[in-house]
């Protein structure tokens, strides 16, 4: 015990000795919480020097956005302590727990940190509302500079961040950084740290990274979350991590879907080389050694632990224990969607989102490590995978730590391997892993060939995400057996399991056999990859390629080619679609085979033009839709596919077996059929029966044709059905041209003839007169134009058929053909095109068309021309109507109906003669029903025109413009309307004149009630009636608008036509004219002035000389005839009266009113007035005397009157006629002349003349002289006074050009013409400009002549030429494309007036003939206009003509020598590159321009054919052709031997024996025929039975049954020659759907061969109809299987019927015959009971016996009768209750009650109700019991005999009184409203 104490004493001695020594060994110093500032700028070349806590914290003061570098020169410790899980801190030497300092994360910014290998510990925050928390804020790079952490360790520290809602992105949080951007972390660790968050992105170095770099980081300790969790990087994007590993434990705490992943807890876009998970992981889902989800990501060399769970769902998650694993995404590697390679799993497991596990081995490319292998060979495997890390630039090598695991913490990797340009699964091939790779003997690759051999046996798969073939170019496949790239299962999107070129798609891909060899290559997707992606594929020998993937079969492949008809390509879609779109643009077959591409399989083969077909998406877009089997058929399948599909003869060709085998035999030998290869049977005949008039469409016959095709020795049949059309019987159809019934204008008689029957599309025969009488005989929609050309002509009946265009076509006559239409049934139409420039039923042009019947109509001429029925397009058109109608046809400008288009030189165009018919409702914008232009002449003899619209303009019916011709002596115009001139007729400078016929009720929205009359048009009445027109504003009946127009009426009737002026007529523009000689005008009326007529203009003229005005009104002014007055006072038109005119009892407001003159208004006589004329005359002025006629020499004051009655007319002394008043005075006027100085007179002779106002005299008036226009001669006036002197000569002004090369100058004396004229002289002209006059300076005479050619050149690089060449050699030759550059230059650039718009004018034509064009060739060729520099294209030869023309049309021709582009090289043939022959070739360069042909470096001569022989020798020969412009051919290299070597071959049913060399062939055999009797499908329950006929010649045979993984022999016995066998059922593989029979033979010469036939397994039962009481029977095996369909019934309909009183109804329902059910619906799914069908009776009712009445106390019977069935009779009632038996009697006929009499006698006074009840209901009545009558002893008056109905009485009287006095107020209530 002393000894003990005495060593604790020394122990402790010892211990205080060293107490000094730790003190001054103790670390740095702990931070306070304070900041200072460091040493240093923060610039690169002057970092801040940071050494303690206070000057990190200074680093947070720092502003946001700079850039800074810093360098840590100590450890630095914030808190010297240690936290736990909560953040709780314990200073170090402490047990209670304290307040740590926390820090504050600097500002984003570009930071460089070098840490120095130093260390930052107890780094404290906590924090509720931060965006992002680490040391730093925010690291942020940008394109200038990235942010950088190297060489820095943080350690001991613990972060707390918690936030609001950060599923939206709130919330990072890392050791080093919350967030980083473009930063490179560089040996960087975290160690010992805690993070416990609630934020969206949480790791041990940053939570949230992008575009960021991880090089040598590593962390441990924990981080606890509730999102996204990672060991390094929370959610990352873009960026690269590299020898990093993880051993942080990490626990999403949130069971719902989050991330949760050992480096990242989420990637997209990112790589992971080199690393590790050694950590442990426990998340929500989505969970992963190296990264919880992916997308995008790529994985390589990277290894992880097993120790991952994630969070159970509820359903199976044990909370008592707290585990269960759910199978939501979770991977040892990746939760979801990387690409893994070179990588291991410690126990391998993965779960995804369907709910599926799969194993996950521990190496995933090439046989480096086992399920049992051990950590070294772990070690030895990560490290071997460097090689294969395709060139990955900084990787370290892996070396073991202290517990076994590998770290990629060692020395740098330096590559030294050789790589092939191969990658397979992932993996690039080189020297040192190729055995692995290429499946150990299964597969060899040689570099210098690019090709890759595959043996049979090879499987190529890969559990993940790559392409299992890839190279950077272009690869061979040579294979030999059955090879598979099967793709076993794809995280996410994959690319193509075949995948050639650096771009993708871009490389060529060759698969071949081995000349003796078959290949089978499989190409399989399991998930979303594409099959194959090349730029070209190639299918070469006996090669079978099949694509079978979920997604489109080729993601690319541009071009596709067969060279051989061996090769096949089967396309299948695992996903169910039969075939998928893919992108083959184009597909090649061999150039020595010609037959055609087919799909389909075994036999059943199709020829189809083109690799894919179309097909319609979702959007409406097509897109290419592979066929899934291409492959090249026997050629007999080309000759099979030219055979037609059916065939139709007609029995008047042939009906009997002979003559069809004839007829069918001409249809079908033709082309490459011929009796040489074809047999032709016919059979099956049934002869068609032809139509008789009990059976007139006769009965269609039927035959088969039976086709036997051989080609090569290939045999195939094939039938063809027929039928044979019965020839319909037609009776004949006859009649008139006319249809029968039209009896007007020339045709007046009827003549019969046969019609023929036409189907409105078959050729019509015109025979020998080129006429033809056709009847329709059914509906047609033509679809090209019926043409009736060259003197034709057609009689058509339409027949009540209906003859419509398409759309577009119609009926063309021209040529001088005619066209007669009618319609003997009735009902026929011709319906017009809906577009078109006119004529859109009809177009004439140099024809005729007569018209009868029918009716054309619908048609819509579009364009800018008219006629929506018909269009005269000619002057010598003419269109006779007799008949039929012309309706519903509309045109987009001119005539509705017709258009008549004639010329603007002739003025002529065709005529439309009217005898009949109706033209109704047609509508244009002008001439709504005919328009003519330029011509056309219209005749209307009869006929109606009505109901038609002008919709922009004027011509309700017709409208002529320029030269028409409108003659009317009949028919008539009426109801037709214009938008604005010319209800009925619009003329512009044409003609109408109307005798006969009647024009009524037609409108004009503004002019012209009935005709409109435009420029220069005239109107000539002489008969006929224009009646009740209205115009809505001017002119009811006529309007006369335009200058030089006239009116001229001289018979027929204007009467009851209405306008706001103008009643009848009114004359508007200037000029405008209305000579009346006759006719009447009478009962027309303005709403305003002028009844009959209106006058606007100052010379709107009326000449007045015969005819009647009268009983015409007006409103306001001018009963008969209205003078306007402008604004200015000016009264407008003039009236000129003579003859016979009679004006009279026309009125304004009942007054008379006929010729209405204002004050000062005066109307001219202008001829002798005779016996009859009559007119009336109102002035204005009423203060008599007024004027109304100045001076006539005879006195015609006695055929006027006044319409005042207290005025007369009289002539006053001037011969004036003038209204007075008192007695009348006659003068005698002197007849010398009176005169002052301004006026002149005659005085009265006359005794008592009171006129002594001189300008009241006859013959006053002002002094005037005719004026010649020379100021040098006098004026006189007629009196003798001289009005003006002469002057003795010409006062002159300045000159003026006259633009004919003279000037003039006038006299400037007003109102004298004198002037004088002399020609141009001096000045000097120029090209471009005229000579200016020195008088009057203006240009005259003509531009000089420029007679100088432009010169030019045309350069080709440094070629020139500037002339023009008559001979060319092509001597000048070129690789590559060349620019022409053609220059021009001209003389005139520098003259007077140039512009540049007159420079030469360029232009080129290249030519490629062999001899130079001459001047003359060019002038007729097309030249291109030049503007710039343009490109000549190899391939092609040239010669380059200029034509350069000058301002003056000189034109200069140049051009080069002749140049050929040649890029293409030489081709050889005649060899092939590779091949050995055994004897001497002829090889054949393909070139013109042949410069050098060598043989191993020796030039050859080459013959006239281009060819040279090639002779056997020893070694190989290499050919290399070299051309003039230096293309150079590829080279040839081949072996040319003597001898053959035999190789058996077999096709078309043949065998032989064939060089291997040079296919030199031995005779052919057939090769004899076995047949394999089995059925084509059996069910999987069923065994297959099978016989094998054997023939002659075989020496021994083999019955085998073969599936893809199982294959053995059949027992088989024999009889009768034959083998038979059973596969049993019991021996099918679930797995497979079908197997082969497959016979092995040989020949007794020893060729062996094999047939086979395909059985296909059925699944499941098919085919048959299960029913409600059957189930379906298998068409395959014959056996019941399946359910009832209870949903199959035979039903049968019940109709609804209604119910009677007598009889229920039912509703509609169906029946099941099986069954028994019942239906409410025809599909049998609603089912009812038959009870619900049942509708009940109809309630009774009372039918005999209402409103009886008896007298109370009267004894008699009353009887009722229901319509109710007597069986259902119940009881009868009486005022509500049951009537004893006893007191009536019921019987039939319906139901018949009697009330007995006895009764009766006993009911009281009153109304009674009586109720025969039946099953069906009451039918009620009421009868009257009227009270006796008695006598009142006081009045003796008769009483009712019911003194109780007297409150009734009275009741209804107080209602009575009450409703009088309700109705009393209303009215009252109704007037005071």
């Amino acid at each position: 015990m002393k000894e003990r104490i005495i060593s604790i004493l020394l122990t402790f001695c010892l211990c205080l000795s060293l107490l000094p020594t730790v003190a001054l060994a103790a670390g740095p110093d702990v931070w306070d919480g304070s900041t200072k500032a460091p040493s240093g700028s923060g610039s690169e070349s002057d970092p801040y020097l940071i050494s303690t806590g206070e000057e990190l914290a200074w680093l947070a003061t720092l502003p946001a956005e700079g850039s800074y570098y810093v360098q840590l020169t100590n450890d630095i410790i914030l808190n010297d302590g240690t936290f736990d899980q909560s953040g709780n801190f314990t200073k170090t030497g402490e047990t209670a727990a304290s307040t740590p300092h926390a820090w504050t994360p600097t500002a984003k910014a570009v930071w460089h940190i070098d840490g120095n290998d130093h260390y930052i510990s107890g780094l404290y925050i906590n924090s509720d509302s931060a965006d992002n928390v680490g040391l730093f804020s925010y690291l942020y790079g940008n394109a200038v500079q990235r942010s950088c952490v190297k060489d820095l360790t943080i350690k001991n520290s613990y972060v707390r961040l918690t936030r609001d809602n950060p599923q939206y992105g709130y919330g990072k949080a890392g050791i080093f950084a919350g967030r980083s951007y473009r930063t490179d972390f560089i040996n960087c660790v975290g160690e010992n740290n805690i993070l416990s968050t609630t934020c969206y992105a949480t790791a041990g170095i940053v939570g949230e990274s992008d575009n960021c770099s991880f090089n040598g980081v590593h962390t441990s300790g924990s981080v606890n979350g509730s999102h996204i969790l990672g060991g390094l990087a929370g959610r990352d994007r873009d960026s690269t991590f590299k020898n990093c590993w993880n051993e942080t434990n990490i626990d999403n705490v949130n069971r719902s879907i989050h991330q949760c992943g050992g480096i990242a807890g989420m990637a997209s876009n990112s790589n992971f080389y080199n690393c590790a998970n050694l950590g442990y992981l426990h998340g929500g889902s989505r969970v992963g050694g190296i990264v919880g989800e992916a997308k995008a990501v790529t994985i390589k060399n990277c290894y992880g632990l097993s120790d991952i769970e994630n969070y159970a769902s509820e359903w199976n998650y044990d909370w008592e224990t707290e585990t269960g694993r759910n199978v939501y995404n979770i991977g040892t590697l990746a939760g979801t969607g990387a690409s893994v390679s070179l990588s291991y799993a410690e126990d391998g497991f993965e779960r995804n989102d369907n709910g599926e596990t799969g194993v996950v081995p521990h190496f995933t490319g090439k046989g480096k490590l086992t399920e049992s292998g051990t950590d070294d060979d772990l070690l030895n495997a990560l490290n071997e995978n460097l090689y294969e890390m395709d060139g990955e630039e900084g990787l370290n090598e892996w070396s073991r730590t202290n517990d076994g695991y590998p770290l990629p913490n060692g020395g740098s990797f330096v590559n030294t391997a050789t790589y092939y340009n191969i990658w397979l699964d992932g993996v690039r091939v080189s020297e040192r892993n190729q055995n692995d790779i290429l499946k150990n003997g299964l597969a060899s690759y040689d570099d210098g060939t690019n090709t890759l051999y595959l043996h049979d046996g090879l499987v190529v798969t890969n559990p993940y995400n790559n392409s299992l073939l890839y190279t950077e170019g272009d690869i061979n496949l040579c294979v030999d057996g059955s090879v598979e790239f099967r793709s076993a299962q794809n995280v996410g999107g994959g690319p193509s399991v075949i995948n050639l070129g650096e771009a993708g798609g871009s490389g060529r891909l060759k698969i071949y056999a081995p000349t003796d060899k078959s290949a089978a290559v499989t190409v399989t997707g399991a998930y979303s990859e594409y099959g194959i992606n090349v730029n070209s594929l190639t299918l070469d020998g006996d090669v079978c390629l099949t694509v079978r993937t979920n997604e489109p079969c080729f993601a690319f492949a541009y071009t596709f080619t067969l060279l051989s008809s061996e090769a096949v390509l089967d396309a299948e879609n695992l996903s169910g679609n039969p075939s998928m779109l893919n992108f083959v643009y184009s597909v090649n077959l061999p150039s020595t085979n010609p037959q055609k591409l087919y799909e389909g399989t075994g036999t059943d083969l199709t020829c189809v033009e083109q690799f894919t077909k179309e097909r319609e998406t979702e959007s409406g877009t097509t897109e290419p839709y592979m066929y899934p089997h291409i492959r090249i058929a026997p050629e007999v399948y080309e000759l099979i596919d030219t055979l037609p599909k059916s065939l139709t003869v007609s029995m008047t060709q042939a009906n009997t077996e002979a003559a069809l085998s004839t007829w069918a035999a001409g249809q079908i030998r033709t082309g490459d059929i011929t009796t040489g290869n074809s047999e032709i049977t016919v059979s099956d005949v049934v002869s068609a029966v032809a139509g008789s008039d009990t059976n007139q469409s006769g009965t269609d016959g039927s035959f088969t044709v039976t086709v036997k095709l051989t080609k090569n020795g290939i045999s195939k049949t094939t039938t063809i059905p027929g039928t044979i059309t019965a020839t319909a019987y037609v009776p004949p159809h006859t009649h008139c041209i006319c249809g029968g019934d039209t009896d007007v204008g020339d045709h007046t008689s009827h003549t019969d003839v046969i019609y023929q029957p036409w189907d409105g599309t078959s050729a019509i025969d015109y025979g020998d007169d080129n006429t033809a009488y056709v009847y329709l005989t059914n509906d047609v929609t033509i679809q090209k134009n019926l043409e009736i050309t060259g003197g034709k002509t057609l009689y058509l009946c339409l027949n009540g058929k209906t003859f419509a265009s398409n759309g577009t076509n119609k009926i063309v006559v021209k040529e001088n053909s005619r066209f007669i239409l009618c319609d003997c049934a009735g009902g026929g139409t011709i319906d017009g095109a809906d577009s078109g420039w006119g004529g859109t039923g009809i177009y004439l042009y140099n024809s005729t068309m007569d018209m009868y019947g029918g009716k054309i109509t619908g048609g819509y001429a579009s364009g800018n021309g008219g006629g929506g029925a018909i269009a005269l397009d000619d002057v010598n058109c003419v269109f006779n109507m007799y008949g039929g109608e012309i309706s519903g046809n509309r045109a987009n400008r001119y005539g509705g109906a017709i258009f008549l288009n004639g010329t603007l030189q002739s003025k002529k165009g065709g005529t439309v003669n009217l005898y009949g018919g109706t033209i109704s409702n047609n509508s244009a914008k002008i001439g709504g029903a005919i328009y003519a232009v330029y011509g056309g002449t219209v005749n209307l003899f009869g006929g109606e025109i009505s109901g038609n619209k002008a919709t922009a303009n004027g011509g309700g019916a017709i409208c002529l413009n320029h030269s028409g011709v409108l003659n009317m002596t009949g028919g008539k115009m009426q109801n037709n309307t214009a938008k604005t001139d010319g209800g009925a007729v619009n003329l512009y400078a044409s003609t109408f004149t109307f005798s006969g016929g009647t024009i009524s009720n037609n409108q004009a929205s503004e002019y012209g009630g009935a005709v409109y009359l435009s420029i220069s048009s005239k109107l000539n009445m002489t008969g006929g009636e224009i009646s009740n027109n209205t115009a809505a504003e001017e002119g009811g009946a006529v309007h006369v608008y335009g200058q030089n127009s006239t009116f001229n009426l001289s018979g027929g009737t204007i009467t009851g036509n209405e306008a706001v002026d103008g009643g009848a007529v009114y004359l508007n523009q200037e000029q405008s004219t209305l000579n009346m000689s006759g006719g009447e005008i009478s009962g027309n009326k303005a709403t305003r002035y002028g009844g009959a007529v209106y006058m606007f203009r100052e010379t709107s003229t009326l000449n007045l000389s015969g005819g009647t005005i009268k009983n015409n009104t007006a409103a306001s002014s001018g009963g008969a005839v209205y003078f306007n007055t402008t604004s200015d006072g000016n009264i407008q038109g003039i009236l000129n009266i003579s003859g016979n005119p009679v004006v009279k009892d026309n009125t304004v407001s009942g007054k008379a009113n006929n010729i209405s003159l204002k004050s000062g208004k005066t109307l001219s006589i202008v001829g002798a007035m005779t016996d009859g004329a009559s007119v009336g005359i109102t002035t204005e002025s009423t203060n008599y005397p007024v004027v109304f006629f100045n001076a006539y020499d005879t006195d015609y004051s006695g055929y006027f009157f006044a319409d005042d009655a207290n005025a007369y007319v009289r002539q006053d002394g001037r011969y004036r006629l003038e209204l007075a008043t008192g007695t009348p005075h006659k003068h005698s006027w002197a007849t010398a002349w009176s005169k002052n100085e301004t006026h002149h007179w005659h005085e009265c002779t006359a005794d008592g003349c009171d006129v002594t106002n001189d300008a009241e005299k006859q013959g006053y008036g002002a002094h005037s002289g005719t004026d010649d226009g020379d100021c040098t001669t006098a004026v006189i006036c007629e009196c003798g006074y001289v009005i003006t002197a002469a002057n003795a000569e010409h006062t002159y002004g300045a000159w003026h050009s006259n633009g004919d090369n003279t000037h003039t100058r006038n006299c400037t004396v007003t109102g004298c013409n004198g002037y004088e004229t002399k020609n141009c002289a001096g000045g000097q002209a120029s090209y471009f400009k005229k000579a200016d006059c020195d008088t009057c300076h203006a240009e005259y005479g003509s531009l000089l002549t420029d007679s100088t050619a432009p010169t030019g050149e045309i350069s080709i690089g440094t070629n020139k030429w500037n002339s023009f060449l008559n001979t060319i050699t092509f001597g000048l030759f070129f690789k590559d494309t060349q620019s022409v550059a053609i220059t021009a230059a001209d003389d005139s650039y520098n003259r007077d007036g140039y512009t540049d718009d007159k420079a030469v004018k360029v232009a080129y034509y290249l030519h490629s003939g062999d001899t130079a064009l001459t001047q003359a060739d060019l002038a007729g060729k097309e030249f291109t206009e030049y503007s710039r520099a343009f490109n000549i294209n190899p391939d092609n030869k040239y010669v380059i003509y200029a034509k350069l023309t000058d301002h003056a049309s000189n034109v200069t021709y140049i051009s080069s020598e002749g140049v050929v582009l040649d890029a293409s090289a030489p081709v050889i043939s005649g060899v092939e590159n590779g091949k050995t022959y055994c004897e001497a070739q002829t090889v054949t360069v393909d070139e013109k321009y042949t410069n050098i042909v060598t043989v191993n470096g020796t030039a050859v001569t080459l013959n006239a054919n281009n060819q040279f022989t090639l002779n056997p020798a020893e070694g190989t020969q290499t050919i290399v052709v070299t051309d003039k412009a230096g293309n150079v051919s590829a080279e040839i290299t081949v072996t040319v031997n003597d001898g053959h070597t035999y190789e058996w071959q077999s096709e078309n049913g043949q065998y032989w024996k064939k060089c291997k060399f040079c296919g030199d062939e031995t005779a052919k055999k057939d090769i004899p025929t076995i047949t394999i009797d089995a059925p084509d499908m059996v069910c999987r329950t069923q065994d297959c039975e099978a016989s094998v006929t054997l023939p002659d010649g075989i020496t021994d045979a083999v019955l085998t049954y073969e599936f893809i993984g199982l294959s053995g022999a059949v027992d088989t016995t024999v009889e009768d020659g034959k083998l038979n066998g059973v596969v049993a059922a019991d021996g099918y593989p679930n797995v497979e759907n079908s197997f082969n029979l497959v016979v092995y033979a040989t020949t007794d010469d020893g060729f062996p061969f094999t047939v086979s036939k395909t059985v296909q397994i059925q699944n499941e039962h098919a085919g048959g109809v299960a029913t409600c009481i059957e189930l379906a029977i298998c068409d395959t095996c014959g056996e019941p299987y399946g359910e009832l369909d209870s949903s199959n019934h035979n039903l049968e309909k019940i109709s609804a019927t209604d119910a009677t009183v007598t009889e229920t109804g039912n509703t509609e329902y169906w029946h099941c015959k099986d069954c028994g059910k019942y239906f409410a619906d025809e599909n049998g799914t609603n089912e009812i009971k038959l009870d619900d069908t049942v509708i009940s009776k109809l309630p009774p009712e009372i039918i005999d016996g209402i409103g009886q009445s008896i007298t109370e106390g009267e004894k008699k019977e009353l009887s009722f009768t229901s319509n109710a069935a007597f069986s259902d009779f119940l009881r009868v009632e009486l005022d509500g209750k049951t009537l004893d038996e006893k007191n009536y009697t019921v019987k039939e006929g319906s139901t018949v009650v009697t009330l007995k009499a006895d009764y009766v006698a006993t009911l009281s006074a009153g109304e009674h109700t009586i109720g025969i009840v039946s099953e069906s209901g009451t039918a009620t009545t009421t009868f009257i019991v009227y009270a006796k009558a008695v006598v009142d002893n006081d009045t003796k008056s008769p009483q009712t005999g019911d003194n109780s109905r007297m409150a009734l009485w009275i009741a209804l009287l107080a209602a009575s009184v009450f409703g009088l006095a309700g109705t009393a107020v209303y009215s009252k209530r109704k007037r005071v409203r």
